[in-house]
Order: structure tokens, then sequence, then C-alpha cells
């Protein structure tokens, strides 16, 4: 079984067909990247999951990674952003620790989305 959690999230812009294009207002992001190194270390710890997988490009999330990384039974992984005209997107987020990192195109990221609607 899979359990998404998604965050609100704040861009002023994205990407679409190849053109930069503005992206609503209503779209934001409030401590984000605290809430998933909490939950991210705090699943890795709890001892219930055998592989807990964090999908960000944040370099900064590094020592999160590690830290999960160093509980016992929990298997840490992550999945980036791939983009092969890209060179800063080639590689893995680097760890002191050796993780498995899935990297995702836009082909890929497009195949994932969840069509649902959740409450």
């Amino acid at each position: 079984m899979v359990s998404v959690t998604l965050r609100p999230l704040k861009y002023t812009w994205d990407y679409r067909d190849g053109h930069k294009v503005p992206v609503r207002e209503s779209r934001r992001e409030k401590g984000v990247d605290v809430l998933c190194v909490l939950a991210l270390v705090d699943l890795a710890r709890s001892g219930r999951y055998d592989v807990v997988v964090l999908a960000s490009r944040d370099t900064d999330l590094a020592p999160a990674l590690d830290a999960a990384a160093r509980t016992s039974g929990t298997k840490v992984e992550a999945a980036k952003w791939y983009d092969p005209a890209d060179r800063r997107t080639h590689g893995n987020i680097r760890t002191q620790t050796r993780l498995w990192t899935t990297s995702m195109t836009r082909e890929h990221f497009m195949a994932s989305l969840d069509p649902r609607t959740y409450p």
C-alpha cells in the first residue's frame, strides 16, 4: 500500500509545452521543506515501512535523507526530476549514505499523475 502526502505549493512560473508561463497566485508553499524533512525522518524511524521515498530535487534535503537512512530497518530512497537537456538535473542528490535515486523525466512524471481528487 502506498500513502501519498501532498503539500500546498507556490510557484510563480511553470513550463508548459517548453514555454515558461505564470502560475495562478492561489498556489502557495509554506514550510514545505521542513514538513518533508519531518515526515521523512518520522516515517523512517517508525519502523512501519519497508521503504520511504523522498520525491525532490532539492539538494538542501540531503542531510534529512542521511538522517533517515541512519535509522534501522527502513530503506530510504529518493526520486528526482531529470531533464536530459539540463546538466543540472544529472546525477544523484549528494548524500553521505549511498541512496538509490530514481530519475523521472517529464514522460515519467506525466504517467505517474493521479487523476483522483482527494478530500
